[in-house]
């Protein structure tokens, strides 16, 4: 301010010599204004959005069981850092080690009926086809004997319990005749009522022998039709049993066919899959993480029974991106590649980022524009809260000077420049952009390198006589 008010006095003083050195009558016009100057400059400008987002992990990861199992060990816990493919826990594995052996044992019999069937049957072997040839013969016909002593048998039986059945018939139909004769006795007088009861008594004794006949006698069929088919079942697994030991018998004495010999080759590869497919379960069981990352949460406990697709940990991953909403004011204007200084509160000064994706479309509610912001590695931790400040450099040829040298006059923006006779130039400009102390202007008539006036252009009108500073122009501020 000193220098300013110099210069003012400065000009007072020289105005009051003027007046008296015109004499009476002489006529003395407006004292020059003092001025700086500044320097129209070719820079680049950029609009400032301030924004809050949110850092996210792009590798968020579930891990979860590919079997199912008692978890046994647990070799990771909140907080500790994994890698992909460490192992971070242990189920038992008991039910996947069975079936493991269990397939195992299915290929390596396969594999040797290939082998058998490819190289020739031995001498030993043929004997043992042999033996078992006669001995399925042999059931088959002790099989045929039980069933002919089954059918012989079931007509004695029906005609032993048939013949209690009609037995327990004739007593009932007695009785009945009993209890017929002496009820019209009493109603003549000759028995007494007392014997009547003890007939009708005799009588139902009757009825439920008869009853239990019957049911005997339809068990006994049931029990024949049962035993009749059991015998024939029994049969036909010997006759079936017979004739596939026929055929491995003529198969090891003329040799397999090539269709056989195909089929069993199939057979081996099929269990040989399935043998893999076990071998995978069995590995399983030791849980890996697939990503690398910091684990977040534990979400089971060792004997826990967990099933396939059960989550042991929730992991962050590596990897942080920042979300951020543009508003409504700026759409349009974001763009990749634009940088953006980011501000958290572990952050001393602001970091730099870069804009890496930005959302083609505005939500309906907020009428915000999303994108995405890639934050330098290890600056930011997921889930953290950050200010962000979006950079959108203005586009097009235009100018950069001091916000001094900007006026407003109501109805246009101008600057003034300084013609030969140190008199006032309005140029009329346009306005584009203002950020901080520095504005954006164009004009045809302008161009950079010229100067300005910056501090006095205020109180300038076309013409005015300007006092010119000492110093030379000052580029992009004002002294």
């Amino acid at each position: 301010m000193k220098p300013i008010l110099l210069l003012i006095l400065l000009s007072v003083t020289l105005a009051g010599c003027g007046q008296g050195g015109g004499g009476k009558g002489g006529r003395q016009g407006p004292p020059p204004v003092p001025i700086t100057l500044l320097t129209l400059e070719k820079g680049e400008l950029a609009e400032r959005v301030s924004l809050l987002g949110e850092s996210r992990s792009q590798a968020d990861a579930a891990i979860k069981t590919q079997t199912e199992g008692v978890v046994s060990q647990l070799l990771v816990d909140v907080g500790d850092e994994i890698v992909a493919g460490q192992d971070v826990a242990y189920l038992d594995g008991l039910e996947q080690r069975l079936a493991l052996a269990e397939a195992d044992a299915r290929l390596a019999e396969a594999r040797s009926r290939l082998s058998e069937l490819q190289n020739g049957t031995r001498s030993q072997v043929l004997q043992q086809r042999r033996a078992e040839t006669r001995a399925s013969h042999a059931l088959q016909r002790e099989a045929e004997t039980d069933l002919k002593a089954v059918r012989d048998l079931a007509p004695q039986l029906i005609k032993q319990v048939e013949g209690d059945f009609q037995a327990a018939r004739a007593a009932e139909k007695n009785a009945q005749d009993e209890y017929k004769r002496t009820q019209e006795l009493v109603k003549q007088g000759a028995l007494s009522a007392r014997e009547l009861v003890r007939v009708e008594s005799a009588w139902e004794q009757a009825k439920g022998e008869l009853l239990r006949a019957e049911r005997a006698l339809a068990v006994q069929k049931v029990s024949n039709e049962r035993d009749e088919a059991g015998a024939v079942a029994a049969l036909e697994r010997a006759r079936a049993e017979s004739a596939k030991s026929e055929a491995v018998l003529d198969e090891s004495l003329e040799g397999p066919r090539d269709e056989v010999v195909a089929a069993q080759a199939e057979i081996v590869a099929a269990l040989e899959a399935a043998r893999e497919r076990a071998a995978l379960e069995y590995q399983r069981a030791s849980v890996k993480a697939p990503s690398s990352g910091t684990v977040r949460q534990r979400m089971a406990a060792v004997g826990e029974r967990l099933d396939i697709g059960d989550t042991l940990f929730q992991v962050a991953g590596e990897d942080v991106a920042l979300y951020f909403d543009a508003p409504e004011s700026v759409h349009g204007k974001v763009e990749t590649g634009q940088t953006v200084l980011l501000e958290s509160e572990g952050s001393t000064e602001p970091i730099p980022a870069k804009v890496v994706a930005v959302a083609r479309a505005v939500d309906p509610n907020s009428r915000r524009q999303s994108f995405r912001v890639e934050a330098p590695e290890g600056a930011l931790l997921p889930g953290e809260a950050v200010r962000g400040t979006l950079l959108i450099p203005l586009k097009g040829d235009y100018l950069t000077v001091h916000r001094d040298a900007l006026v407003d006059k109501g109805d246009r923006w101008v600057v003034y420049t300084v013609d030969g006779e140190n008199k006032a130039v309005e140029q009329k400009v346009d306005y584009l952009l203002g950020v901080d102390e520095t504005v954006a202007i164009s004009s045809p008539k302008l161009k950079a390198g010229e100067s300005v006036v910056g501090r006095g252009a205020p109180g300038l009108y076309p013409g005015a006589t300007v006092m010119l500073p000492q110093a030379s122009p000052t580029p992009g501020s004002t002294p």
